[in-house]
């Protein structure tokens, strides 16, 4: 493959969707350093470009200075996936998860270079509509300072008109100009061969399509081990591959092509052939689909990182089947023996099917790192896998009994996982709970969730309890890092917040003193803003508290009809926008924490409002049925989507649609209701069609015998 245009070759190591920096190997000094790993590591181009990279990076120095020296004596690249970092960013402690190779370039004798620093970030944080923003507000800073800079070097460019004009050997100034782009010409096909080897020893599968008929321009050996057998070099991406003609793919291709817009994936199913004449199999890649931008930037190819993932997404695939299978083979062996007329060959055949399922069941949990247990209805016989031991911290050697095994989950959630896997047994339903465990031979904190069920058979007699535990520290550790950072956050707030609305008061009284209108209306709009301010950092308090299970459910007794009337006499004062209607409204005794379940009341009917047209009615009701006490909010609005309904509770998710991107919220107040619904043993839902309203409901368990009367208010 043969670049010819330097900048093209400048751009896609500049645009280039994960971060290099270039170590000179002798000295380990960074040579090259692109604007992605600028932005992973929040350090400016002088930080690092021409230093020392420890001197660039003394945070990570002691934990990874020895593997760069590997790879230096060992040739070998080195690759950390999904390490967590704590990097000084724009001069702050900031922690991260980062996947990086410290890769070792090599000359034609042989002899390592240069060192490729490859880092992508895969932090998981949501961006508030804040911070984006601020960063539109600091572009829109960039922009004009570039236009300023633009300006000023169009004046230098004609200052330097003027000098020339003047300069009187300009023969001899043109024999320089030739001379000194002769060099430059050098130096860049320089650069160019050696950013081509590196891209050619990149550890992943990339390749550059040019124009719009995406032809393969530059096709790495990992992408080309993708294709064994296929000429991909200078055709389009079709021609090369037939089988995506028509595809997605095909479709995806030609919209990051028209619009600039980044496509990422994972774990996306496409029938590909690995030869010419190979069969179409389903295969699975995670990829990137990057934009090339020329110099007028404007798109004129799309540069490709992908990673093949079919081996884990069948694996995953093969695990379910094997679950539905193993519990058809359960549901037959669960027959009485009364019931049984198989043959002893029969039975000799299903037991045999049994032990390979099984063992496919143990190749494929374990491979995925996950483990199985079984206990035996009539034995009471417990057989944990060797998956199952490594978490608690045992070798596949050691016993492990279900009472060691209880004696390594921490007290105060020992009783309620045992509690839980008897009601599960008696009352024959499924088993899910997480809890903590210390691991018996080093001693470590784990986080397991244990998933199971039992068996009957055809008279209701138990047979087996079998069940899955996976190992979810991981998953636990970032929720809490996550809660205490918008805990940490939202505390900050409060202290500025507060003594903005005070000097917003202050100066309200001096505005009203001095019967300046314009200035009073001005501070009042500033004051509704604090407020929404406030109610937003109060969510976000809520929901770390509701989170981390600091939040405390004061449960009382008392009606909610009178709760409603409350809530009836705070609307009507203050919402003049629609017409509520509090009806009907029965007594229902309840036990529960009376200003959570207010907060949650007020919440359904503020958002009733905020997505409602000016004068719609909106109906409260309060009516108890099967034992609990269902209250409603019924309203006349938008509606919501069907495939948004079933994930309208999770947190931060906002519909997002022409008709409610305009109104303001972060996507936690629901979610902070179905939180305090749930803690109270009641459930929380929304039956709705677009353009016909919506109706949220939520039922609490009522007093038993208390009266229900109907007050239509």
């Amino acid at each position: 493959m043969q670049i010819t245009n330097e900048a093209d070759l400048y751009n896609i190591v500049r645009y280039a969707p994960l971060g290099i920096c270039i170590l000179d190997a002798g000295t380990l000094i960074a040579e090259f350093v692109n604007e992605k790993f600028l932005e992973v590591s929040g350090k400016s181009y002088d930080t690092i470009y021409g230093k020392w990279y420890w001197d660039a990076f003394p945070e990570t120095q002691s934990y990874y200075q020895k593997e760069l020296s590997r790879v230096l004596e060992t040739g070998e690249a080195y690759h950390a996936d999904e390490v967590e970092l704590m990097l000084i960013r724009h001069g702050k402690e900031e922690w991260g998860f980062v996947n990086f190779v410290y890769s070792p370039v090599k000359n034609q004798d042989g002899q390592i270079t240069k060192i490729a620093v490859w880092v992508l970030e895969n932090t998981l944080q949501v961006k508030a509509r804040k911070t984006i923003t601020d960063l539109n507000e600091a572009l829109s800073t960039s922009n004009e300072q570039l236009l300023a800079t633009n300006e000023e070097l169009i004046a230098r460019r004609e200052d330097l008109i003027e000098t020339q004009k003047g300069l009187v050997d300009i023969n001899d100034q043109q024999k320089t100009l030739v001379e000194q782009l002769s060099a430059a010409k050098k130096g860049l096909k320089f650069e160019r061969d050696r950013l081509s080897r590196f891209f050619m020893q990149v550890p992943a599968g990339i390749c550059v399509l040019d124009g719009p008929e995406h032809i393969y321009e530059l096709v790495n050996p990992e992408y080309q081990q993708l294709f064994p057998g296929r000429a991909l070099l200078g055709l389009p991406v079709i021609e090369a591959l037939p089988e995506l003609k028509g595809t997605d793919i095909e479709k995806t291709l030609n919209n990051v092509y028209s619009t600039g817009e980044t496509f990422e994936a994972n774990a996306l199913l496409v029938p590909l052939a690995f030869t010419p004449d190979g069969p179409v199999e389903n295969r699975y890649f995670n990829f990137i689909y990057e934009p090339r931008l020329n110099l007028n930037n404007t798109v004129d190819g799309i540069l490709v990182l992908v990673f093949e993932v079919t081996q884990q997404a069948r694996a995953l695939k093969r695990i379910e089947e094997l679950n539905k299978e193993l519990n058809n083979i359960n549901t037959e062996l669960s027959l009485s023996n009364q019931e049984l007329h198989y043959s002893k060959g029969q039975l000799l055949e299903l037991n045999t099917q049994l032990a390979e399922n099984e063992g496919y069941l143990r190749m494929s949990t374990q491979s995925a790192g996950l483990g199985t247990w079984y206990i035996g209805g009539s034995t009471s016989e417990f057989r944990p896998s060797s998956g199952f031991k490594e978490i608690f911290g045992f070798s596949a050697e050691q016993e492990l009994s279900y009472d060691t095994a209880i004696l390594q989950i921490l007290e105060p959630f020992r009783q309620s996982v045992n509690d839980s896997a008897e009601m599960s047994i008696i009352q024959g339903r499924p088993f899910s709970v997480e809890y903590p465990l210390i691991r018996y031979n080093d001693g470590m904190l784990k986080w397991v969730r244990s998933v199971g069920k039992p068996t009957f058979d055809s008279y209701g007699h138990f047979l087996a309890f079998t069940g899955v535990l996976m190992d979810i520290t991981e998953q636990k550790l970032d929720e809490q890092r996550k809660n205490d950072f918008i805990s940490m956050v939202s505390h900050e707030l409060k202290t500025p917040i507060t003594s903005l609305s005070g000097y917003i008061q202050i100066l309200g009284l001096k505005a009203k003193k001095a019967e300046d209108s314009a200035a009073i209306n001005l501070l009042n709009k500033s004051i509704r803003q604090v407020s929404k301010m406030t109610d937003m950092i109060n969510g976000f308090l809520n929901m770390s508290r509701l989170e981390s299970g600091k939040i405390h459910i004061d449960a009382q007794p008392f009606d909610m009809a009178d709760l409603l009337k409350e809530a009836e006499e705070e609307s009507l004062a203050s919402i003049t926008s629609h017409h509520l209607v509090f009806a009907p409204v029965e007594s229902s005794l309840v036990i529960a924490d009376r200003d959570k379940i207010g907060q949650v009341i007020t919440n359904l009917i503020t958002n009733a409002v905020k997505y409602s047209p000016l004068g719609s009615s909106i109906n409260i009701a309060c009516v108890t049925s099967s034992d609990v006490a269902m209250v409603s909010v019924k309203d006349e609005g938008i509606g919501i989507d069907q495939e948004d309904i079933g994930k309208l509770f999770n947190r931060f998710y906002r519909v997002q649609n022409q008709a409610s991107i305009s109104i303001a919220g972060f996507g936690i107040g629901l979610y902070i209701c179905k939180e305090i619904i749930e803690r109270h043993q009641g459930t929380i839902a929304v039956k709705s069609e677009v353009g016909e309203g919506s109706t949220f409901y939520f039922t609490l368990p009522i007093e038993r015998h208390n009266s229900s009367t109907a007050h239509n208010n």
